[in-house]
């Protein structure tokens, strides 16, 4: 469809105020396409089988970060994000409490990357280990070696002398 200004305006296939609306209208565009599951996720990068898991009737695995987007731009669809009813949202406007500076609150941080260093070099977790055992005091892994103890006999492990023999 052409808009106005000759850009095109997107066809709306569905609207969705849920979870289950959207797997429902995904499902949907896939029997419009016509096209099989296997064929969705080798195209969108996904593991075999992966868009029948996610859009059963019963899921067995639900859209995250990884399988939302590369789905969607396979099947040729883009989220898009509207306010649908000012005046509902104006009679709970009042319930919701303001943020002093939503602005930075909101903003998302770096995320910190994981340092892979003990995985280039083993020697390095093992003197860090060490090193953290002789930081800390004799009060702290005792408590430590406690809490290991007490979570390992709480979770059925047994004695040496009450192992079975193996014949």
């Amino acid at each position: 469809m052409q808009g106005a200004g000759g850009e095109t305006t997107p066809k709306v296939l569905a609207e969705c105020r849920s979870y289950d609306q959207l797997v429902s209208a995904l499902r949907a565009r896939i029997g419009q396409l016509g096209v099989a599951c296997e064929s969705i996720d080798s195209t969108a990068g996904l593991a075999l089988r992966y868009t029948a898991k996610l859009l059963a009737p019963v899921p067995v695995r639900e859209f995250g970060r990884c399988s939302l987007g590369p789905l969607l731009a396979t099947l040729g669809c883009k989220l898009i994000l509207a306010v649908d009813d000012e005046a509902a949202f104006a009679k709970i406007r009042s319930r919701l409490v303001s943020v002093r500076q939503a602005g930075s609150a909101m903003q998302a941080t770096r995320r910190l990357r994981r340092r892979r260093y003990f995985f280039e070099e083993p020697g390095a977790a093992v003197l860090a280990r060490a090193r953290q055992l002789l930081l800390q005091n004799p009060r702290r892994r005792k408590q430590i070696a406690r809490t290991a103890a007490l979570a390992r006999w709480r979770n059925g492990a047994r004695h040496d002398s009450e192992v079975a023999p193996v014949r």
